[in-house]
């Protein structure tokens, strides 16, 4: 049988082989867990009678006790979808300062609206030196073999404008920019409503004016001032071919794909 185990699991489970192994006394095991002696007897004997087995957690993979019914859920999901608008916000910051540079809201976290916000940033400030984002499938390729040599559309319109994706490995790597979002969700929804702003058209008309606003009262200034965004060189057609869905297809004799 595969059972899976967390790493903190795997670690408790070698540390409890040891002392069965004898390598290992039952007080110096406790320190290491902050267990004590009766505990770590008490996993000896689990050890010994079922294995490493017994390391694993019996709840992993089977629903909480304290769900929600699959009835009320569905209700939920109903009135969420009848009377609020499903909608996303993408956010660049400047990370120095904490300028929002640019805001733009769209139905969901896609390629092609991560594309248009790009080609509006770089149309307003110009191509910046690097972006520093998450590990989104837009950003990233999320298999194993194929992240080594393929890249997402994202990237590639980034690699050929001569602009570097960071991708971090945790939410607290960039956590200026999430706390950034936090205030967003906070503050800009009631801003809108007190504009009576109900739609994404609305809101991304409306949305100039409330990022001058906030960056008037809470970015600051940068220690060294110069501004690294680099000239557009490209002419407007050649940056609608880079924001394009491109893929690669071989065309046969009988000039089919």
């Amino acid at each position: 049988m595969l059972v899976t185990m967390t790493d903190k699991e795997l670690y408790r489970l070698g540390i409890i082989q040891r002392v069965f192994d004898r390598a290992l006394l039952q007080r110096d095991a406790a320190d290491i867990l902050k267990l004590s002696v009766r505990q770590v007897q008490r996993l000896v004997r689990l050890y010994r009678t079922d294995g490493a087995t017994a390391f694993a957690s019996s709840r992993r993979g089977r629903p909480a006790n304290n769900r929600i019914d699959e009835e009320t859920r569905c209700k939920a999901l109903d009135l969420i979808r009848c009377h609020y608008s499903e909608c996303c916000l993408l956010v660049f910051m400047d990370d120095a300062t904490g300028r929002l540079m640019h805001l733009r809201f769209c139905d969901s976290e896609n390629a092609f609206d991560y594309m248009m916000a790009t080609r509006q940033y770089i149309d307003k400030h110009g191509k910046p030196v690097a972006f520093y984002s998450d590990k989104h499938a837009v950003f990233r390729v999320s298999g194993p073999e194929s992240r080594r040599t393929g890249t997402t559309q994202f990237g590639r319109a980034l690699r050929e404008l001569a602009i570097e994706l960071i991708c971090a490995n945790s939410s607290q790597a960039k956590g200026r920019v999430e706390r950034v979002n936090k205030t967003l969700q906070d503050r800009l929804i009631k801003e809108m409503r007190l504009q009576n702003i109900s739609s994404v058209a609305e809101a991304n008309q409306w949305i100039e004016h409330f990022m001058s606003d906030f960056n008037r009262r809470f970015s600051r200034p940068a220690k060294y001032p110069k501004d690294l965004h680099r000239a557009v060189t490209q002419s407007p057609l050649e940056l609608n071919d880079i924001f394009a869905w491109q893929e690669l297809r071989t065309l046969s004799k009988a000039l089919t794909f």
